[in-house]
């Protein structure tokens, strides 16, 4: 409803949806990314169609992941000192951010600006799923967190599996 009357008002009767890859990863939808309060997705449509209204930003008030599965994760893949852990699909670092107590080198790769300048005390780098800013086998592991379902898999497995060490392991979480 947001998309059609937005369009309807700029004259755009036929058109009925928001969506950019490039603004919004993997075709997430622009009007539904601008009433998040990111301020890079919200000023694009302001102001904004009558009776709709901004929720606050509320990133950083999402559940959180069990301590139980992050312990579990750290362990099965031998995350410590000296090891590298990227973090694809990152977003707000949710999962990321709970990964740096593990002693790794933890990289968020996350391909929006706005998303990576909201991920705290954690590198952060500019790239896909597809195309990893990466070495070869320069990875110990990789963590995609409620991501995955967004990749081009006939890319990005074979791209996972070029970044990772042998014996590396590629982490799904939902």
């Amino acid at each position: 409803k947001l998309a059609r009357e937005y369009h309807h008002r700029r004259g755009e009767r036929g058109r009925t949806k928001f969506i950019a890859r490039e603004w919004a990863y993997h075709g997430t939808t622009l009007g539904a990314l601008s009433l998040t309060g990111v301020p890079g997705f919200r000023e694009q449509f302001l102001p904004l169609v009558p009776e709709v209204f901004h929720v606050p930003n509320t990133l950083g008030a999402v559940v959180s992941y069990p301590a139980e599965a992050v312990r579990w994760l750290v362990e099965r893949t031998a995350l410590g000192p000296g090891t590298l852990l990227l973090d694809v699909g990152a977003g707000t670092g949710k999962l990321t951010r709970l990964l740096v107590p593990s002693g790794a080198r933890v990289v968020a790769v996350e391909p929006i600006a706005e998303m990576r300048a909201l991920v705290e005390g954690v590198e952060t780098v500019d790239g896909t799923a597809e195309a990893l800013p990466f070495d070869d086998a320069s990875a110990d592991a990789i963590t995609v967190a409620q991501a995955f379902h967004w990749f081009d898999l006939e890319r990005a497995l074979p791209e996972f599996h070029r970044v990772l060490r042998p014996g590396g392991s590629l982490v799904l979480v939902w």
